[in-house]
């Protein structure tokens, strides 16, 4: 029995994909990108920042993003973020530490806001 179809929008080429029901963002950016789709962290499914693991069930418009945009770069620094309170815990398992005495709570100094990052994007250019 075959899957119903749905359409989706990719903003990234400006193309409609037709798409089995219940597909995941991993499965779709296969189709997008078969020959670079390994540097995708995320999609923008209607302008929401969602996981790979996100399965489509209704039409979408999607924008698959990695660390050259600044949601993906968030989500980069963010997963960072979470592996080093990982590597934290478990060298001092016995500390009792909370998030805000491991990390400072103003995040200005290593996340960036949207005017800093596109300045200096277009520096680099």
């Amino acid at each position: 029995m075959e899957k119903n179809k749905i359409t989706v929008f990719c903003e990234n080429n400006g193309q409609e994909y037709q798409i089995p029901t219940g597909s995941s963002l991993k499965e779709f950016k296969k189709i997008v990108f078969p020959m670079n789709h390994q540097n995708i962290l995320g999609a923008l499914v209607n302008n929401e920042v969602q996981d790979l693991h996100y399965e489509i069930y209704n039409p979408k418009y999607v924008n698959f993003i990695d660390v050259t945009t600044l949601d993906g770069y968030s989500v980069y620094l963010r997963s960072l973020i979470f592996v080093l309170y990982k590597a934290i815990r478990d060298l001092y398992p016995k500390k009792h530490s909370s998030w805000n005495t491991i990390f400072p709570t103003d995040y200005s100094v290593v996340w960036p806001t949207k005017n800093s990052f596109l300045a200096e994007r277009e520096s680099k250019k």
